[in-house]
């Protein structure tokens, strides 16, 4: 059997029990992998306490778990340190200096995954690697618009990678834009567990419902980061024109990032544009209970803006449960859109085109079935390893 590496990106642990869609799409690889037996996976994630218990289950994949400094002092001081040049004695590596030390004296690998992990293919160097190297791009990171001297870096480094697998074919075409007479780009369309989000307890539902006040309501519902380049402040002010007419509720699901519900700036400002109106935040919410806010709302509403996203993770978990969607045109967004969706087009009259669309979607009262399957997270998997030649 082949010895495959996996390097997640650092950022959460795997399994993901801290949540992360990059983590979770890496859960799915190595969860399949234990009933298939594909590879002989070592996958080096971040260290964490209660991921480490997880980990015991798993008998075809060992984890190498990363301490390192995380908090923005330790960062701080480490940067310091790099810049005078300080003995070692005082550096705090990062999860890359160490991931890097990780692969050297373990340099046995038939095939290195690399998990979005751009920093690394970019700084270090990759060469000294043994086995062929396979990178699973998830955001818009590499494209024509970068600065030229970093394209030039990248084909440079990419000239290493044997595939480039992609979660959209609007990211192949991104990647293709510099890389195309560089490394083969793959587009594998993601998925989520979908006998996870079909499973509602009850309990929890209603539970749920009460805390959001979901009765003879129309939920609308905005589940992801609160920051500028989402457009949550163009959704508020869309829903504020539609909200009295039909007894609307908009349920804002999510903080700044992840576990993280600092007060910004900027959601300041959201709460200062939603008083008086029937909105409701909810900070962060813990990834298991996510589906519960889905099923009590009618339309899941994805307003990015300012960025070009590259796929739809929070679409198809909704759509696991019949919610409508109403989503901007943003990126790798429209190739997962179905036939009750809606597209918003973004251009100088956005707040309007976006409160438009939600009227017309509150207004579609027969919605036609459409099936899921095809995004299970057996066929991704399978895919994604089918890849690694």
């Amino acid at each position: 059997m082949e010895k495959l590496l996996i390097v997640t990106p650092g950022t959460l642990p795997v399994p993901a029990v801290k949540g992360g869609a990059i983590e979770t799409f890496i859960q799915f690889l190595i969860d399949y992998n234990e009933k298939q037996q594909m590879f002989d996976i070592t996958l080096v994630t971040q260290f964490d306490k209660e991921c480490m218990q997880q980990q015991k289950k798993y008998k075809n994949c060992k984890f190498i778990n990363i301490k390192y400094e995380r908090n923005l002092l330790g960062k701080i001081i480490n940067v310091i340190l790099s810049k005078l040049k300080i003995g070692n004695f005082l550096h705090h590596k990062s999860y890359n200096e160490l991931v890097d030390e990780y692969i050297i004296a373990n340099n046995h690998f038939n095939k290195i995954l690399f998990e979005n992990n751009f920093k690394l293919i970019c700084d270090f160097d990759i060469t000294k690697y043994k086995g062929k190297k396979y990178y699973h791009i998830h955001y818009n990171d590499i494209n024509s618009e970068m600065d030229l001297e970093l394209q030039k870096k990248i084909k440079t480094k990419f000239a290493q990678i044997e595939k480039i697998i992609t979660v959209s074919d609007f990211i192949k075409v991104k990647c293709d834009e510099i890389l195309a007479n560089i490394t083969k780009t793959i587009p594998i369309k993601i998925s989520i567990d979908i006998k996870n989000f079909s499973h509602i307890e009850s309990s929890y539902l209603n539970e749920i419902k009460s805390k959001i006040n979901a009765d003879n309501q129309r939920i609308i519902m905005y589940a992801g980061r609160l920051v500028k380049e989402k457009g949550v402040l163009e959704l508020i002010k869309a829903f504020k024109k539609i909200s009295t007419s039909y007894n609307a509720k908009l349920v804002i699901v999510g903080g700044v990032t992840y576990s993280d519900n600092r007060v910004t700036e900027y959601i300041k400002e959201l709460y200062k544009e939603s008083k008086g109106y029937n909105i409701y935040f909810t900070g962060y919410v813990n990834y298991k209970m996510i589906k519960y806010y889905y099923a009590n709302a009618e339309i899941l509403c994805l307003p990015t803006l300012y960025v070009e996203e590259a796929s739809g993770t929070v679409l198809l978990e909704a759509r696991t449960l019949g919610v409508k969607i109403v989503s901007t045109d943003s990126g790798g967004i429209p190739e997962y859109l179905g036939k009750n969706d809606i597209k918003v087009i973004r251009d100088n009259h956005f707040i309007d085109n976006l409160s438009l669309a939600l009227i017309n979607s509150l207004n579609i009262h027969k919605v036609e079935e459409e099936s899921i399957e095809y995004y299970n997270c057996d066929r991704f998997s399978n895919q994604v390893f089918n890849c690694l030649e």
